[in-house]
């Protein structure tokens, strides 16, 4: 079983499953008392391990787990508590440990004053994320790194802040919002929010604002899987910042998303690109994006371990190049084919100044100036329902489709896949699963073989 699926239920009394719940034993008097601490399908409680499945569309385990686990060490210093007024003739009951439980949230309601300020909800999540930004800088020193711009773990709570600007605007006339308004009903109308389209051009006229127009910050139409990621950052914060989910609110919505399509290039695309004659200018730089766009599908690098290169990491006796991820901190060992090195050399392993933004866009527009990949591709994800978008493929490349060249490559030539991660970083094999089922030698094989006997 993959330790990674399941979270251990640190519980003070024994854990059992009885009658549809994971239930906190306590055995007293020749009798079992056992307390509801959460109602699930007994396929996601390990009983061995005292352990709760992880299972994203389900409900959220990490939650539900510091639950559980702060609940039974309630009813464990209730049970002391009541054990010292009974007598050997008499047992606890579940009746009395509910009202000792009742009680004493009333007397810390009373002496404690509330730990938060009635402050609106964007303003305390503005203020978060600037301590975040600064925990994360921080911990970039600590390391050495010097970054060019936000760290990328920040992005996802800034995009989820201007989110919640325009709700607040459309929703609540942009008027502020409090951490008590929000419930399921909340969700619910912000999922649908994000879904709808709006205006980003500033065309629309602000009430609140004496006419002037509101610049809207998102441009909606999210997909579902854009979506959780906005609801993870929002959960995030609400768990670090008010240590509790506001009433009500059970567990975090998950949308159903669908397998990504694979944007890779194949070896007679990477071919077509090498080859190209490019004469480069002083404003269009064509030559060194393409040269660092066929370096990535080389080794498989990540953009922010791409962007720390230097002559340094290239260790030429063994021909590797050798770092620490900036993801996973995992030690790789990327070995540098000719192709790879000859563009390494020339630009001595180091190619900054540029950022992934730059290296994007500029990426599209030397494939678009050279008419290269015009074929069109659709792609299915979730938004409100199934739906489908099409687009020229080399409207859909960026940085990280190296990657996805490189082990999709690898693994069509035979590559192991233990091997595999070692150069591309992977903590988890199942994360690849998707490469080895599209991409996979013994796979293909497989279809080859069965052409044959069809004809």
């Amino acid at each position: 079983m993959d330790a990674e699926k399941n979270i251990i239920i640190k519980s003070p009394l024994t854990l059992g499953y009885y009658k549809g719940n994971i239930v906190a034993v306590y055995h007293y008097n020749h009798k079992t008392l056992r307390y509801n601490l959460f109602k699930v399908e007994e396929k996601y409680f390990l009983p061995k391990m005292k352990a709760l499945k992880v299972a994203p569309d389900k409900y959220d385990a990490a939650y539900e787990v510091n639950r559980m686990v702060v609940l039974a060490n309630r009813v464990n210093t209730a049970i002391i508590e009541l054990s010292t007024t009974k007598t050997k003739d008499k047992t606890i009951t579940k009746k009395e440990i509910d009202e000792w439980l009742k009680k004493s949230d009333e007397e810390k309601a009373e002496i404690q004053e509330p730990q938060h300020p009635r402050v609106p909800f964007i303003e305390e999540y503005t203020q978060w994320i600037q301590e975040y930004k600064r925990k994360k800088r921080q911990e970039d020193v600590l390391k050495g790194i010097v970054r060019n711009g936000t760290h990328p773990s920040v992005k996802d709570f800034i995009s989820t802040l201007n989110l919640l600007k325009d709700f607040q605007y459309d929703k609540y006339n942009d008027k502020p919002f409090y951490f008590d308004d929000i419930n399921d009903g909340f969700f619910e109308e912000l999922i649908m929010y994000a879904f709808a389209s709006r205006g980003d051009d500033g065309d629309e006229e602000d009430d609140a604002n004496e006419g002037e127009p509101h610049k809207y910050l998102t441009k909606g139409n999210l997909a579902n899987k854009t979506l959780n990621k906005r609801l993870d950052c929002m959960f995030q914060f609400m768990r670090e910042h008010y240590h509790t989910l506001p009433e009500g609110v059970v567990r975090k919505p998950r949308l159903l998303t669908v397998d990504k399509k694979i944007i890779r290039l194949d070896r007679e695309e990477l071919r077509q690109l090498e080859e190209l004659e490019i004469i480069d200018t002083d404003n269009t730089h064509y030559g060194f994006y393409r040269d660092c766009f066929l370096f990535l599908c080389y080794t498989g690098l990540r953009f922010g371990d791409f962007y720390k290169l230097n002559r340094t990491y290239y260790h030429e006796e063994d021909n590797l190049i050798v770092l620490s991820t900036e993801k996973t901190r995992k030690r790789c060992e990327i070995f540098l084919f000719d192709k790879a090195k000859e563009i390494g050399e020339k630009y001595n392993y180091d190619f900054k100044p540029i950022s992934n933004q730059t290296l994007n866009r500029g990426i599209k527009e030397m494939l678009k100036a050279y008419d290269l990949f015009p074929d069109e591709i659709t792609i299915e994800y979730m938004s409100y329902g199934r739906r489908t978008i099409t687009k020229k493929k080399r409207e859909l490349i960026t940085c990280h489709t190296g990657r996805r060249t490189y082990i999709s490559i690898m693994l069509e030539n035979g590559m192991d896949v233990y091997d595999l991660i070692s150069t591309t970083g992977h903590t988890n094999i199942q994360i690849l699963k998707h490469y080895i089922d599209l991409f996979g030698k013994k796979r293909i094989e497989k279809f080859k073989n069965i052409n044959e006997l069809l004809k």
